[in-house]
């Protein structure tokens, strides 16, 4: 009898536990699409395969990474489903709150590169992994963001497939970090990012700063784990469906984007899948989840059709580049980049001779010629690349850079190919006086046709940085009168007054 009871007792806090763990469980349904470990593994194993995880510890990660991911979702979500990226398409998105790509689907178009008659490039239309009108709310892993999502004019831009273990300069209020799921962020003073010190934004910064830990291993460990990716902060916060929600620790500049929001597509940097990432980060990674699930039916407003563009941001970035410290920066960067490759190289060498087993990475490393260190690049050669375009105008003088800048911040936009990364000077908003950024560009070209003056001044420049082509004066006012309240500035998508079409905006 005795022993009937405890089997009874015994059954019954099962079933407590199991209703317990099901009652917890997220109302939520997950679409997951990774590499299923029963297919054959990818024949070509690039970076867009592997997240540049090494070959072997690709191979050996390939069986359970993708039931790893299983395992975590179904624990948090009510519904949850798992997809080869090979098998996936747009359609699978539609019966689900939210979709996550731990990998890259098959190609829906391929790229395409227009020439002129004497072969130049004149146009390029990058492939797409995904249709231009998707609006699922969508999460990204690493690399896969930048792949897929930068052809639909996404922010979400690969500047650097960089990102280590650890998150900084979180944003600590913003919901992912307080719930639904409870966490308590442990954060921990670790040393500032060297790469940050290269920049204009790292002049000031502290030798240590407060870190959270993401994932239990990252790529400097030299372990061959798979490396996270950052996008660029330069204008990604210049229209009104993005966020910036935190950085991560990477080689760029300390504002570099590690987990960010444009439109319905999340950018989750980091690489980990969840039997590598911290008990914290599996919470706030569910989190982000749920989170998601408000943007479905969400597109992008701003779109960065190009991979650079230039925006006032990075003017400091520019003048700092014009000084000694920027100068003799540069030296120590390409000083430091050849010495690392020649130690990795050196280090593939000795494990050779010592008979160890090398990767095919160090395999490689270890077959290549020894390249001697180049001299230090000559200062006028150094601002010639550096100024690009403008070097003709301005040769060395580095004070006529800064003082043209400086009397040009209102008027400066973006012309491809132009200048140094597009970037131009529009003789036209200058003649009239008034700063692209400012609404009184719209208005004072718009009294101009009123009052039928500077007519084609005006219409150039409100159809050069709007999306608009009205013709009459009137149909311009009614325009402007109807969204001034919704109106906003972009640079990173195309220098363009754009209209905020975010649901449910406030007018």
């Amino acid at each position: 009898m005795k022993t009937n009871f405890f089997k009874i007792a015994f059954i019954f806090a099962l079933f407590i536990s199991f209703t317990c763990t099901a009652q917890q469980k997220l109302d939520l349904k997950v679409l997951y699409v990774g590499y299923h470990p029963e297919k054959p593994m990818p024949e070509r194993l690039g970076v867009f395969t592997t997240g540049s995880l090494s070959n072997e510890r690709f191979k050996k990660e390939y069986e359970y990474r993708y039931p790893a991911f299983m395992d975590y979702l179904n624990t948090y979500f009510a519904e949850v489903k798992g997809v080869d990226a090979r098998d996936y398409n747009s359609k699978l998105s539609e019966n689900y709150d939210v979709t996550i790509f731990d990998h890259i689907p098959n190609l829906i178009s391929e790229q395409v590169v227009e020439t002129d008659e004497n072969g130049q490039r004149v146009g390029y239309i990058p492939a797409k992994y995904i249709e231009d009108d998707f609006d699922h709310a969508a999460i990204f892993i690493g690399h896969a963001a930048p792949v897929m999502t930068s052809p639909l004019g996404s922010k979400l831009d690969w500047y650097c497939l960089c990102l280590d273990a650890h998150a900084h300069s979180l944003n600590t209020g913003h919901p992912i970090f307080k719930g639904p799921l409870n966490v308590s962020l442990t954060m921990e003073d670790r040393p500032t990012p060297s790469g940050a010190f290269h920049y204009a934004s790292g002049r000031n910064l502290p030798d240590t700063m407060p870190m959270w830990q993401v994932q239990t291993e990252g790529y400097l460990e030299g372990k061959g784990y798979r490396i996270g990716q950052v996008s660029s902060f330069d204008g990604f916060l210049d229209s009104p469906e993005t966020e910036f929600i935190s950085s991560g620790v990477c080689t760029k500049d300390i504002d570099a984007v590690a987990i960010g929001r444009h439109g319905n597509f999340l950018l989750w940097g980091f690489s980990a899948s969840p039997d590598y990432m911290t008990q914290e980060s599996k919470k706030v990674f569910a989190n982000a989840i749920y989170y998601m699930k408000q943007f479905k039916g969400h597109k992008i407003i701003a779109k960065k059709t190009e991979r650079i563009i230039f925006t006032r941001q990075y003017i400091d970035q520019i003048k700092y580049g014009l000084t000694e410290e920027g100068y003799q920066d540069y030296l120590g960067l390409i000083r430091e980049f050849h010495d690392k490759n020649e130690k990795e190289r050196n280090d593939a060498i000795l494990k050779k001779e010592k008979g160890e087993k090398l990767t095919e990475e160090e395999e490689e490393l270890a077959n290549r010629p020894s390249r001697p260190r180049q001299p230090d690049m000559p200062w006028e050669d150094y601002i010639k690349r550096y100024m690009g375009g403008f070097f003709e105008q301005f040769g060395t003088d580095v004070k006529a850079y800064i003082t043209y800048l400086d009397e040009n911040l209102e008027y400066i936009s973006f012309e491809k190919d132009k200048g140094y990364y597009g970037l131009v000077v529009d003789e036209n908003v200058k003649s009239l006086g008034v700063s692209n950024r400012q609404p009184e560009l719209l208005t004072t070209c718009i009294e101009l046709l009123e009052k039928g003056e500077k007519m084609e001044l005006a219409h150039k420049i409100l159809k050069r940085y709007t999306d608009e082509s009205f013709e009459s004066a009137n149909e311009w006012r009614n325009w402007y009168k109807n969204n001034k309240n919704k109106l906003f500035f972009t640079e990173a998508g195309g220098y363009k007054w754009l209209v905020n079409t975010v649901p449910n905006h406030e007018e």
